[in-house]
């Protein structure tokens, strides 16, 4: 990468965590909108993030080799998964590379946080002094979850702060998940505590309260009001939407990555970097959209409207980091949407409704594709509410405006609706896809097939590049518990799918394991997104794989790929150990007739298609029926293992050799080694005959006879016909031998 790229690391729990993944996805629109390389490493397995601790030990090992410039760390999530000794421990690891932390306080790091504090006494004051609630219950977190505890804080600290006594009966334990909001609200009813509020200490464990809440006959929020926080996709349109305390999720990425660049760059740094949390009133705790006043700004002056258009225009071009959005259209378009607003007065109701709604369609049409434009739409309409006693002053126009503005927000609603429903359906399609892809590869038992499948399926998925490696370790196995880095890996896939670059096991497959993305593979002038997961089956690590992340697609998919291509590979090493043992011959350790059959087809074939010829070799073992009968069967196999041997050391490992029969060897030499003379092979033959014989030792000699036959390109015989060939010409060779023999006897006993 040229030296202007950054490279930045980032050690990430897992994907499948909403909170995780939403941080995330800013992190990594932000990035790109800085021209940074994104590296990714995932420190758990999608299915035990418990149990798999050591794999944050080898991602760190990556990180520690790796050509990084600084990293970001979710430090609240590993210490959620881990605990607070465990991540010490491992940040630790990283001294020397300027890092930062998300939503962790560890001594000695900087860290990006959300103002949690605030944001839940926020809540508790607005459910207090608006909606005069009394008797508030709060889920919590999981116990000594940095987050979570501040959370309980806030609560404690609101209650005190609105002259309310902390009742313990009132809290309950939570894990941030939806099945602790059902306990709760189970628990509490059992035990027939009195609550007319309940707090979730984050938005799926408020969830599952209000389903308990509505399975057991309690309106919410009529009886008891909810609310969350993280303020999670669901969360507005869930029934009824939930009133949260939210994330600012782009903000996150965009204050790590700026303040990790000025850790780089040797600048200041605050321990602390902290970022409000926005509260959303909604349904949940009683209130309605339109009437929210906590905004709403008392003022007998005449509002400038045109301010308005200005601050809407700069909010959505603010988030709009992964669409392109012309601010010269968003201009015109939220202008003449608020002329028409502005001038009511002067249309006819059904025309004024009609030209008012036509050009809020046009000005969505804008916005749709942005994550959050419906939201910003709304907020918009609901600031021009807030706004129009300002703007209107004759009653019937501001109550014209007003109908304008409620029709409007229905208008949206609407579609905010039709898009959930598009986007299900849509997600659904995406999920049948990432399905049947794993169903393929999980019934894939031959790494080529796997690889081929690989290349060829997931560009679908919008992975457009990905790099596959197997770690190059001779010895042991490698597992969790005796993991060392490996100097060499072996790449075995690498393709590119927008240059159409596809690369299945290459001839020079071998890199440094610290470079995890070799250089040539690498775009320049494309600075990516990668992820990069380790590659396991149970405790037994094989290697790694690196996907390039399209911006607004999912990443948890990246997490289910590489749960089934590790099972896959253990698949295909199991098969493939089974085919080596079926087609080995037990006592001698060479082919067997069926293994020899087989590769030496390919090996021949290769030779033609190269148009090389090769020396086909026909040797049988001397006189085995003797030893048999005079030493016994053992030293018979003693014997043929001894032959086995003879042919090992004078040919090369490349060489096909095989026992097609009880005392007969078959060797097909490689093309490569098919140039040396026959003459000097039978030479090495003979003295490796003499020096096993020396080392065996026995009471009879090891020897061989050999026939030889040459395969020609150019000519179209079957290796069992090449094979017959090379058996004539031993047997001629026997023959003439025991001629020899008999003519040296008869002359003897002349």
């Amino acid at each position: 990468m040229p030296k202007s790229c950054k490279t930045i690391g980032v050690l990430i729990s897992c994907f499948h965590e909403p909170y995780q993944a939403r941080v995330w996805n800013g992190l990594a629109k932000y990035a790109k909108q800085k021209g940074i390389e994104l590296i990714s490493f995932v420190g758990t397995s999608q299915d035990n993030v418990n149990t798999l601790e050591n794999h944050y030990y080898i991602v760190t090992d990556f990180i520690k080799r790796a050509k990084l410039d600084g990293l970001v760390c979710f430090g609240g999530a590993i210490e959620n998964h881990r605990g607070t000794e465990f991540s010490e421990k491992l940040y630790n690891e990283f001294k020397g590379l300027p890092t930062i932390l998300i939503s962790s306080r560890t001594a000695g790091l900087p860290s990006v946080m959300v103002d949690n504090f605030n944001g839940v006494v926020a809540i508790v004051d607005h459910l207090v002094k608006d909606h005069g609630r009394k008797k508030i219950a709060f889920i919590k977190g999981p116990d000594g979850a940095l987050e979570a505890e501040e959370r309980f804080s806030a609560y404690k600290f609101g209650l005190q702060k609105n002259g309310l006594p902390f009742k313990n009966e009132l809290v309950r334990p939570g894990q941030f998940m939806k099945e602790d909001g059902v306990n709760a609200i189970k628990t509490l009813m059992e035990d027939k505590v009195k609550f007319d509020a309940v707090i979730g200490a984050d938005d799926f464990t408020a969830l599952g309260a209000i389903e308990q809440l509505r399975n057991s006959g309690i309106n919410v929020p009529m009886d008891v009001s909810v609310t969350g926080f993280d303020d999670e996709s669901i969360a507005s349109v869930t029934y009824p939407p939930l009133t949260t305390v939210g994330q600012p999720w782009n903000e996150f990425g965009k204050s790590a990555i700026d303040n990790l660049l000025n850790l780089i760059n040797k600048k200041k740094v605050s321990d602390i970097i902290s970022l409000k949390a926005p509260v959303y009133f909604r349904r949940s705790c009683g209130c309605f959209p339109a009437t929210i006043d906590e905004d709403k700004k008392e003022t007998d002056n005449i509002i400038d409207i045109s301010l308005i258009k200005k601050q809407f225009v700069e909010k959505v071009l603010q988030n709009s980091e992964d669409y392109n959005i012309s601010q010269k259209e968003l201009t015109q378009k939220t202008a003449s949407l608020l002329e028409s607003f502005s001038n009511v007065s002067g249309y006819k109701k059904e025309s004024g409704d009609h030209n008012f709604l036509n050009r809020l369609e046009i000005l969505f049409d804008s916005m749709e594709k942005l994550q959050n434009g419906t939201d910003l739409l709304l907020e918009f309409l609901s600031t021009l509410q807030n706004q129009a006693e300002g703007i209107f002053t004759k009653v019937r126009d501001l109550n014209k405006a007003n109908g304008l503005l409620q029709k409007g927000q229905s208008l949206l609603r609407e579609y905010k609706l039709i898009s959930l429903q598009a986007s299900t359906i849509k997600d659904a399609v995406f999920q049948d896809q990432i399905r049947e892809s794993c169903q393929g590869i999980i019934t894939t038992f031959h790494q080529h097939e796997l690889l081929s499948m690989i290349a060829d399926k997931f560009p679908a998925l919008h992975i457009n590049r990905t790099i596959f490696a197997m770690y190059n370790y001779s010895g042991r196995m490698l597992t969790t518990e005796n993991w060392e880095f490996p100097e060499k890996s072996k790449l075995l896939l690498s393709y590119d799918f927008e240059n159409s670059i596809k690369i299945i096991n290459p001839e020079d497959n071998l890199f440094d394991t610290k470079d995890i993305i070799p250089d040539n593979l690498r775009d320049s002038n494309k600075p990516a997104n990668w992820i990069m997961m380790p590659l396991f089956f149970n405790t037994e690590h094989f290697g790694y794989i690196v996907f390039e992340h399209a911006t607004g697609h999912p990443p948890f998919m990246f997490e289910e790929l590489r749960t089934h291509i590790g099972s896959s590979i253990k698949s295909s090493s199991m098969m493939d150990e089974l085919k080596i043992q079926s087609m080995m011959d037990e006592l001698t350790g060479v082919q067997n007739r069926r293994g020899f059959m087989s590769r030496g087809k390919k090996l021949l074939e290769a030779a033609r298609d190269a148009g090389k010829k090769t020396l086909v070799f026909y040797a049988d073992l001397d006189k085995l029926k003797t030893i048999n009968d005079t030493y016994g069967h053992e030293e018979g196999d003693a014997a043929i293992a001894g032959a086995a041997d003879i042919l090992k050391q004078t040919f090369r490992r490349n060489d096909v050799i095989g026992r097609i029969g009880g005392d007969e060897f078959c060797v097909i030499m490689a093309m490569d080694n098919a140039n040396e003379t026959g003459h000097a092979i039978m030479e090495r033959l003979n003295q490796n005959i003499t020096k096993i014989n020396k080392i065996l030792s026995k009471p009879y000699k090891v020897s061989l006879s050999v026939g030889t036959s040459v395969f020609k390109p150019d000519n179209n015989k079957s290796l069992d016909a090449i094979l017959k060939e090379a058996d004539d010409h031993l047997m001629e060779k026997k023959r003439a031998r025991k001629k020899a023999e008999r003519d040296a006897l008869k002359k003897t006993t002349l």
